[in-house]
C-alpha cells in the first residue's frame, strides 16, 4: 500500500513539474489557419494565403505561403486567421 501511495505522489510531482514551465500546455494542440494578416517593415499591410506555419519561443512565427515562399515575422506584425 505504501508503494502505491509513493508511486501516486511521484506521478503527481512529475505532472506538476511538467505543467509549471510557464504557460505551456502539457499536450500541445495543432491549429489550422488559412490566412496570415501581416504588416511589412515599410508599413503596408497584406493578406497571405498560407500552407503552413511554425511558432518559436518568443515572438517569431515562420509562415510558408501557398506560393512556396517562407517568411519569418514577429508575432506583433502578424495575425493568423481562418476567415
Amino acid at each position: 500500500m505504501k508503494k502505491i501511495i509513493a508511486l501516486i505522489l511521484v506521478v503527481l510531482m512529475m505532472l506538476c513539474v511538467l505543467c509549471s514551465c510557464g504557460n505551456k500546455m502539457l499536450f500541445d494542440t495543432t491549429y489550422n489557419f488559412k490566412y496570415a494578416y501581416v504588416v511589412w517593415p515599410d508599413g503596408r499591410a497584406e493578406t497571405l494565403e498560407i500552407s503552413g506555419w511554425t511558432d518559436y519561443d518568443g515572438e517569431q512565427i515562420q509562415i510558408k505561403t501557398r506560393d512556396g515562399d517562407v517568411y519569418l515575422f514577429s508575432s506583433f506584425n502578424c495575425v493568423l486567421g481562418t476567415d
